[in-house]
């Protein structure tokens, strides 16, 4: 029963025991009666009247009751258990357990709203404690309209203040703060041994019921929490679909303690089932972390498995910690959600103090991380290149809500994969840091989508600036890094392929070439194009940083210098706007990058004509692009130098710098024209690799190389061969495998075969060096300076043409030209000159050259007959002179023409010409002066036909002109008894005595032709020399011998003579058969070369003389004009019986036949008389004696005769 009291002093009512915690009930006056029903917390639970009929409960300090200590000990103390519950309804709340007519209300408490249900009933009355604006208020409610779920435990705030936390950690963002004596509800705890243990309370504040985060050492509860659950975790993770209200309990009801964003990631908790209608979430503010309620539908899940860390563990942009930079970090047994695995990694959403995040995180991080990886998809990936059309933020996760990962600016290149969310595209892109990735907005990229994305799977994976190892390292990949191929070696030319990429550094975005071994491709590399080529050279305008991609965003890879001369490669459509080049760096490590189109000049190269006097120009083959190799000729001593420029067309210091070489040579060659070189023949190639200059883009491949076959010329020479297999020096496996290393080799050969010495010079550029014959390097180095070097060659100059030509009796030397700075260093540093002095310095040492001073021929003037020689001679004088080489030229060759020994020949007209000699040194001449003339024997045969036509003896008595030219020929020699059987008619002395009558010139000259034995002259025509006499009498026995084979009269008279012959000189003893070839065609005896000529001559000139119209004369000569001594053994061996050569067995059975046969000494009639030739008559006897010829002499003398015509006729 309650205790009237009296007020000692006026005072405010409270809802409850705290003046600061509850709302203001109202007020009570002093010495005012009122009913005390309890003491809670040094305060009284009053009820007091505020009308006739009405009345209201609250609390008053216990100083303002009089005799306060008698009335406490006379009520009971206020002690509740207690309970979180909802109405189901609006309820009234009134101030008493009685309807309002009664307890004013002081408030409403809306369906779904929460409240605290103490353990107090009154009747149908409950009493709760609820939030309203003023403050907490407490009332009575009916117990019917609660919802009954009495969750929870009742506790008490022990602490001056509690802050209350949206998390249970105090790094969330605070919710609140409860005070001591405050009454909040426990709906979860942590486990008593956690540290700090935290409770999950529901309270009241001014701005609505809330829940939230207490230290369990700032509370105590009224009863045991051993039945309440544990703190919820994190189960997994969600986007909000739409803007989300956040409140602080499971309805709108509750206070709202702030938002998430269309899009936002938040991680979701696990909840109650009677707040299923909203879904328990943490999320980030910029403020921190925070956990409340939104509505469910509002939320989609994300994919992928809650997990907690097994560890604290640094997350990453990418999967893995040498290549990404770090993200963040997560801590032990934070909550993630797991959204994919890559590698030995899990790509995992957290929560950060402002935001959500994505990254990676190793494996064995997580617990459970198996169970893990058999609920999410692996994470592969296809992409592509592209370019931020923008300056654009990048975030971790697909919407702006997510932590940012950072900033690509407008024409930065990324890498583009295949994955796109909410309208953002999942990137890759450098940063100082190392490589990052997230999301970026689809339309703040260009859209290029250039290349194949690939993995390096092999190390050690060295990224270069061209398709070689001889460039620049321009870098390098770790295993598993993600590249773009942009281009692909498809060449046929080097076994080792190369890609051109573009991938991340922690310096920028970088482009490069790596060997194709080293990558795996994402996708068909069939739109990937061909890795680009030269298109020409061009010059800086002024200076130019050259970046590695084709904006200022990639790394710069160097600089290029106001003039420099750059190769300009093909251009791709992407990249109009800048201009891709390859430059040199000094070396061989040449760097590839791109400046702006408009910053170059485009520049050409040129091969120099070089058409000087006394200089000799030749080609000695083509290059691969079929241009001529041409070379020059200077001199012609019997020494050789050859000077071999520009066998590498790129040298090391700017594009197509061995025109700088091909300029040398052609001041070599200029210089070298005005020396006077007696002792030696020079011989310049300006360019033995012209495609390389022309064609060529690089001094690692083609340029340096030849274009067409890829290979270096100075180490394809088979000396000390190796193969060499990267492009700079690319080989192949055979020596000489390029057309234009054959060439040269095949020429430096030819050369070599006539030199008396050999010098071989390679010049090239730019080591400031000699290597070789270190003689020779000295004269260079005189020249140059100290610092040039002079080395021999060693095993190292593997195919080098020096060390083949050394192989081959040469003497060699590389002339490496010091660097230069620029095309006019090397004029201002007068390079080409020093090279010369040093040239001419080592070949006056080599060989001196003494000058001539005049040369004679003799004889000075002479006569011939057509096809008659004579053999000029010249004296060269001094008689030391280096060069006395000479050539002949004849003025008018059809006249007489000369070799280039000085032998004259006589064609077939009559005329004059000037035989001139001149000197090789010094262009110095003499003449000779050559008459021709018809053969003189000719012109008088025509003369005496003229005269037989015209005789007495041939007009009247009708004497053929034929037999009347024959028979004044022979009439001296061939006219006696011996020649009446085989020609039958003596010869008509009428007409000798008319010519001699008519024309005694005519006959006087012939007669010295025909006279007797050992007083005649041979006729000569055409360098034939003609027996006239025996020639004319064999004709008419051909023509004319009706009694006796024809035979007899030419080779077989004198081959029956020729074994009498024999017999005479076996008579002293010998051999028959040695005896017989002393014979045969022996001028001392009858069957003479000449003879044996005359009668095979015969044969054919009495089958052409047939007819009798046709002149001796005119037959004659176009006889000796073509007769040859093969035809000359084609007639005889038809003649014989033979239409082809045959054996000397067959041949020799041939002639014995006929001799001993029916034809000859057997004929029936005559036959003796052939027979008797062949006995041979003892000198000085009387009476004579004869012996006759033995069976052995007679096949000895055929065999001889068959062996003469095989030997003497061979072809």
């Amino acid at each position: 029963m309650p205790t009237s009291v009296t007020m000692a002093s006026a005072s405010t009512v409270y809802y409850g025991p705290d003046s600061s915690n509850y709302a203001a009930v109202g007020s009570v006056g002093l010495n005012e009666s009122v009913q005390v029903y309890a003491m809670e917390k040094n305060w009284f639970f009053i009820e007091y009247s505020t009308g006739t009929s009405t009345k209201k409960r609250g609390y008053v300090p216990y100083s303002k009751i009089n005799n306060a200590a008698a009335v406490a000990d006379s009520v009971p103390t206020r002690s509740f258990t207690g309970y979180a519950d909802v109405s189901s309804q609006n309820l009234t709340v009134c101030t008493g357990p009685g309807t309002s007519t009664v307890y004013p209300s002081p408030g409403t408490v809306y369906a779904g709203e929460g409240f605290t249900r103490f353990n107090e009933t009154t009747g149908s009355y409950t009493y709760i404690e609820y939030s309203t604006s003023s403050g907490t208020k407490r009332g009575y409610a009916l117990t019917s309209q609660l919802a009954g779920r009495n969750r929870g435990v009742l506790a008490d705030v022990t602490a001056v203040s509690a802050t209350v936390f949206t998390g249970p950690r105090n790094n969330y963002v605070t919710g609140g703060s409860v005070y001591l004596g405050e009454y909040v509800v426990i709906l979860e705890k942590d486990p008593a041994s956690a540290s700090p243990a935290w409770y999950y309370v529901e309270f009241n504040s001014t701005s609505g019921r809330k829940r939230g985060y207490v230290d369990q050492s700032m509370i105590t509860p009224h009863s045991s929490v051993s039945g309440l659950s544990s703190l919820r975790t994190v189960q997994g993770a969600a986007s909000a679909l739409q803007s989300l209200n956040v409140y602080a309990g499971p309805n709108s009801n509750f206070a709202s303690i702030g938002s998430v964003s269309a899009n936002e990631a938040v991680f979701t908790i696990e909840g109650a089932s009677m707040e299923s209608s909203y879904s328990y979430i943490e999320y980030t503010t910029p403020s921190g972390r925070k956990r409340g309620y939104v509505i469910a539908s509002g939320l989609q899940i994300l994919p992928g498995v809650f997990a907690t860390m097994a560890n604290a563990a640094t997350v990453y942009n990418g999967p893995s910690a040498g290549i990404y930079a770090s993200a963040g970090s997560v801590d032990l047994g934070e909550a993630v959600q797991v959204l994919g695995k890559e590698k030995s990694w899990f790509y995992i959403q957290y929560a950060t103090s402002s935001n959500q995040k994505r990254g990676y995180v190793l494996y064995d991080t997580l617990n459970n991380p198996s169970a893990a990886a058999a609920s999410v998809p692996d994470r592969t990936f296809t992409g592509s290149a592209d370019v931020a059309s923008q300056e654009l933020t990048v975030y971790t996760g697909p919407a702006d809500s997510y932590a940012t990962s950072g900033t690509v600016y407008s024409g930065e290149g990324v890498t583009k994969f295949n994955e796109s969310i909410n309208g953002y595209t999942y990137i890759e892109y450098s940063s100082p840091s190392g490589t990052k990735r997230g999301y970026a907005e689809n339309g703040q990229l260009v859209g290029r989508n250039r290349g194949v994305l690939a993995e390096a799977t092999s190390t050690p994976a060295t990224v270069f600036s061209g398709p070689d190892k001889t460039y620049f390292q321009s870098g390098g990949l770790y295993l598993d890094e993600l590249v773009i191929i942009l281009e692909r070696d498809i060449s046929s030319i080097y076994p080792a392929k190369w890609f051109h990429i573009e991938y991340n550094t922690p310096s920028g975005r970088k482009r490069g070439y790596i060997n194709q071994n080293c990558l795996t491709p994402s996708a068909s590399l069939g739109s990937v194009q061909e890795l680009r080529t030269g298109t020409g050279p061009a010059l800086a305008l002024g200076e130019q940083t050259v970046y590695s991609g084709p904006s200022p965003s990639y790394t710069a890879v160097g600089t290029i210098f106001n003039s420099e001369r750059v190769s300009v490669l093909s251009s791709a459509a992407s990249e109009s706007s800048y201009a891709y080049i390859e430059y040199n760096t000094g070396g061989s490590a040449s760097k590839r990058g791109y400046v702006q189109t408009g910053s170059l000049q485009p520049a050409s190269v040129t091969l120099p004509v070089i058409s000087i006097a006394n200089v000799v120009e030749g080609v000695y083959g083509y290059s691969g692009n079929n241009r001529p190799l041409k070379f020059y000729k200077i001199g012609n001593g019997s020494n050789v130098l050859a000077a071999v420029f520009a066998v590498h067309g790129y040298e090391d210091a700017w594009a197509a710098d061995g025109e700088e070489l091909v300029k040398i040579a052609k001041t070599f060659v200029q210089e070298f024209a005005a020396d006077h070189l007696s002792a030696w023949t020079v011989y310049v190639i300006p360019y033995a690799n012209p495609d390389g200059i022309l064609d060529g883009w690089t001094n690692n491949g083609p340029g340096r190389a030849t274009v067409s076959a890829g290979r270096d010329i100075n180490r394809s020479f088979p000396a000390n061969f190796a193969a060499y297999l990267q492009s700079r020096n690319y080989t192949g496996t055979t020596p000489l495998g390029a057309p234009e290393a054959l060439a040269l080799s095949e020429i430096l050969l030819q050369w070599k075969a006539g030199a008396t010495t050999m010098v071989l010079l390679d010049v090239h550029g730019w080591l400031n060096e000699s290597i070789g014959d270190t003689e020779i390097g000295q004269y260079y180095r005189s020249q140059f300076g100290s610092a040039f070097n002079v080395s021999p060659l060693t095993d190292s100059a593997r195919g080098y043409s020096t060390l083949w030509g050394q192989n081959q009796g040469m003497r060699a030397a590389l002339v490496e030209l010091p660097f230069p700075s620029s095309p006019q260093d090397i004029i201002n540093r007068n390079f080409a000159g020093k090279f010369v002095q040093a040239t001419r310095n080592m070949l006056q040492a080599i060989a001196p050259s003494i000058a001539v001073t005049s040369v004679t021929v003799s004889p000075s003037q002479f006569v011939l007959n057509s096809r008659q020689t004579q053999q000029l001679t010249a004296v060269v004088s001094p008689a030391n002179a280096s060069n006395k080489a000479v050539t002949w030229s004849s003025s008018n060759p059809s006249i007489a023409s000369v070799d280039a020994n000085g032998l004259v020949t006589a064609g077939t007209m009559d005329g004059t010409a000037t035989i001139t000699v001149t000197t090789v040194d010094g262009n110095l001449s003499d003449e000779s002066l050559v008459t021709v003339v018809s053969p003189r024997i000719l012109e008088l045969l025509r003369q005496l036909e003229n005269m037989a036509s015209t005789s007495p003896d041939v007009l009247v008595a009708g004497y053929p002109i034929h037999t009347a030219v024959l028979d004044f020929l022979r009439h001296v020699r061939y006219n006696d008894s011996a020649w009446a059987l085989t020609l039958f008619h003596p010869v008509r002395m009428s007409f000798v005595e008319y010519v001699q009558n008519n024309s005694p010139v005519l006959y006087n000259e012939l007669f010295s032709y025909i006279r007797e034995e050992g007083a005649y002259i041979l006729a000569l025509a055409y360098n034939h020399t003609i027996d006239l006499a025996h020639l004319a009498a064999t004709i008419q026995g051909y023509s004319s011998s009706p009694l006796v084979p024809n035979f007899w009269t030419g080779w077989g008279g004198d081959l029956a003579t020729a074994m009498a012959n024999v017999t005479g000189l076996l008579q002293d003893g010998g051999d028959a058969l040695d005896a017989a070839i002393d014979v045969i065609g022996n001028s001392q005896y009858s069957f003479s070369l000449t003879d044996l000529n005359g009668d095979i001559d015969a044969i054919k000139l009495a089958e052409l003389l047939l007819y009798p119209d046709l002149s001796i004369a005119d037959t004659m000569d176009e006889y000796y004009q073509t007769v040859t001594a093969t035809n000359r053994r084609d007639f005889l061996l038809i003649d014989i019986g033979f239409n082809s050569v045959p054996t000397e067995e067959d041949l020799t059975d041939a002639l014995y036949n006929r001799m001993t046969g029916s034809q000859g000494f057997s004929l029936p009639l005559g036959g003796d008389e052939l027979y008797e030739k062949a006995i041979y008559t003892v000198p000085n006897t009387d009476p004579p004696q004869l012996i006759e010829p033995t069976n052995t002499v007679i096949q000895a003398t055929c065999r001889a005769f068959a062996r003469f015509i095989l030997n003497l006729f061979e072809l």
